[in-house]
């Protein structure tokens, strides 16, 4: 099988990572944010950890009959 080789075929953008869609680097010790499941996809909190040197903790709860992730910062 030879595979074709295609010349003058941009390259896109790089899609936003879902992680950057919230507030992390405003996030004192002691605040949280609320956000709804949509799907499969949830934040890389640890992706976020490692990149802020901060720490998170998570809980699956349902706030207002919605299914979410509550994410507070810890250190």
């Amino acid at each position: 099988m030879t595979v074709p080789i295609n010349k003058g075929v941009p390259i896109p953008e790089k899609r936003r990572r879902f992680a950057d869609d919230y507030p992390w680097e405003d996030m004192g010790v002691g605040d949280s944010i609320f956000i709804p499941f949509r799907g499969k996809s949830r934040p890389q909190v640890s992706v976020v950890q490692k990149r802020l040197g901060v720490k998170f903790t998570t809980r699956r709860l349902t706030e207002d009959d919605v299914l979410g992730l509550r994410i507070w910062r810890i250190e």
